[in-house]
């Protein structure tokens, strides 16, 4: 019985002592941790301590040879009194008088002379030299360290500065010239003005450009020298960013730039911001004047709305009439873009979009179109722009299969496709035009892309009335006149 008891006070006695130990440790380490808090901080006094010792040191120092300087500068005083006390109660000398840089200038320079004579040299021998320009040497040498001074506390700050800010992912190059300029100011900024060696910096601009310029730099990579690094940088300004190229790129993807449709403010936006884009790199790439001709202009202008368009001419009407020139520069016809791209960009008229994209209803007044105005648009599920019916005479037809549509005279059916801004390409969409129609059909007689109610009949019967909206006569194969 008494095995069975001692048991369990056996086990609870060495979970007890476990208990202990673990307690014991955890002391010792909170104490083994505040003696190595205790030695960084006398560590840190003992830094302290030292750099105020040292700063005291230094100001002991300067006073010590100002007051050699002040007590010279009193012998040489006092020497002068002497010999001006000497002049006026003895022999007058004719000795000429002695400025205070030459005296200041002679005891620098007599230092000098002292430690090269010899014992046995007189001192009667010993020639001072005087040199005029003395103290503004002095001066140059203290303005030369106090400015190094400065430069690196600037040095310093900036470095200290710099390591609480966030890091900077550093882009990569993938050979397009329009990016080059960019990579180029992030890579000068984060690598090549970093105070490390040019193969390190030759690693750093291979890992940063990728495709053909990586290409490029691997041939430098296997030299890793300073000349290899700069041979490396060099081709690639020479590649990717010379004027030509970045000329070349910038005009290249004007000219690729697609149309701009009414409505599209976010088409504009873009357009205008790279026009901003093209305006910077005018100023260090003169081959971009190129775009102030009209000529280019007009390229540029092509890319822009309708309405746009009658605006711009009449900017140039202005531009001329004002005495200007002969066409507004490209600084201008951007600031013309921005300008049309902030107002259509006005948040609090956004809903008004839905409404100006709506085709106008056909006047009343037109006896060809009489009563077919309007098409309902209740089965395309409220898309605008895009009629679900025939938008001649309502019927749940194309407008190309359209029979009473195909009995009008063909000057007619293109004034219909006029007042309704219809697109020439598809004949159901009214929020682009022919030039931008992504369904453009197929004319069933010539086989040509244009609608089959827009083909033009071979004898064109109705040309004399395709200019003019009044009856005119016109003459027949067999002769006849027909009013």
């Amino acid at each position: 019985m008494a095995t069975a008891t001692s048991l369990p006070d056996k086990l609870e006695e060495g979970s007890v002592k476990s208990k202990r130990s673990v307690q014991s440790e955890r002391v010792l380490q909170a104490f083994h941790a505040e003696l190595q808090m205790m030695d960084q901080e006398d560590e840190l006094k003992r830094i302290e301590f030292a750099r105020k010792q040292e700063e005291a040191n230094s100001k002991l120092r300067k006073l010590k040879l100002t007051k050699q300087f002040n007590e010279r500068m009193a012998e040489l005083e006092g020497s002068r009194d002497d010999i001006e006390y000497s002049e006026t109660h003895s022999v007058k000398l004719d000795l000429p008088e002695e400025k205070m840089e030459d005296s200041i200038q002679r005891y620098l320079q007599s230092q000098d002379s002292v430690a090269q004579q010899s014992p046995q040299q007189s001192r009667s021998d010993v020639t001072p030299v005087y040199e005029s320009n003395g103290l503004q040497r002095v001066a140059e040498s203290l303005a030369e360290v106090a400015r190094s001074m400065a430069i690196q506390s600037a040095s310093s700050q900036q470095v200290a500065v710099t390591s609480q800010l966030p890091h900077i992912d550093l882009p990569v190059f993938s050979g397009d010239p329009l990016q080059y300029p960019l990579w180029k100011n992030a890579f000068v900024s984060l690598v090549d003005r970093n105070p490390v060696d040019h193969p390190t910096k030759l690693h750093y601009l291979n890992n940063s450009v990728a495709g053909a310029p990586k290409r490029l730099v691997q041939h430098y990579l296997l030299l890793g020298t300073e000349d290899a690094y700069h041979k490396a940088c060099g081709a690639l300004a020479e590649r990717y960013g010379s004027q030509s190229v970045v000329s070349a790129a910038f005009t290249k993807k004007l000219n690729s730039w697609p149309r701009i449709s009414n409505q599209d403010s976010t088409g504009l936006r873009d357009f205008a911001d790279f026009l901003n884009q093209v305006e910077a790199a005018k100023v260090t790439i003169s081959t971009l004047n190129i775009l102030d001709f009209p000529q280019e202009n007009v390229k540029m202008l092509e890319k822009l709305p309708a309405y746009l368009a009658r605006k711009w001419r009449d900017e140039v009407d202005r531009w001329q009439r004002r005495g200007l020139g002969s066409y507004p520069t490209f600084s201008r016809f951007a600031e013309f873009v921005n300008d049309a791209a902030r107002k259509a960009s006005i948040p609090e008229l956004e809903c008004l979009k839905n409404q100006e994209s709506r085709p106008r209803q056909f006047p009343a007044g037109n006896k060809g179109f009489a009563g077919k105005s309007l098409s309902t648009r209740a089965f395309n599920g409220g898309q605008q722009g895009k009629f679900s019916s025939c938008p001649f005479c309502n019927e749940k037809h194309h407008l190309d299969e359209c029979k009473e549509f195909a009995k009008k005279p063909h000057p007619l059916r293109k004034h219909f496709f006029f007042q309704k801004k219809l697109c020439m390409g598809c004949g159901s969409d009214d929020s682009h035009q022919v030039k931008d129609c992504p369904q453009r059909k197929t004319c069933k007689e010539c086989q040509g892309r244009h609608l089959t109610c827009l083909h033009r009949p071979q004898n064109r019967e109705y040309e004399g009335s395709s200019k003019c909206t009044t009856s005119v006569p016109y003459q027949t194969r067999t002769g006849k006149n027909t009013a």
